[in-house]
C-alpha cells in the first residue's frame, strides 16, 4: 500500500522518473530474491564453519590451562 501511494505521488511530481523507477524496482526486487537463497545458504554453512573452528579454539585453550594445572601440582597443594 505504501509502494503504490509513494508511486502515485512520483507520478503527480514527475511522471518521467516515476516511470524509470517502475522499471527498476521490479528488477532490482527479481534480483534480490534470486541471489538472495544463494547468499543465506552461503551465509549458514560459513557460520557453520566459523562455530567449529571457534569451538577448537575453545577446545585448545581449554586443554593449555588444564596442562598448566597439572604442570603446578606441587605449587598449587
Amino acid at each position: 500500500m505504501t509502494l503504490i501511494g509513494a508511486f502515485v505521488l512520483m507520478l503527480w511530481i514527475h511522471v518521467p522518473l516515476a516511470l524509470n523507477t517502475a522499471l527498476v524496482v521490479p528488477l532490482t526486487a527479481f534480483v534480490n530474491i534470486s541471489y538472495g537463497s544463494r547468499m543465506t545458504s552461503n551465509w549458514h554453512a560459513l557460520y557453520g564453519r566459523v562455530g567449529e573452528f571457534n569451538a577448537r579454539i575453545e577446545e585448545n585453550v581449554g586443554g593449555n590451562r588444564v596442562v598448566q594445572a597439572f604442570t603446578n601440582e606441587d605449587h598449587e597443594r
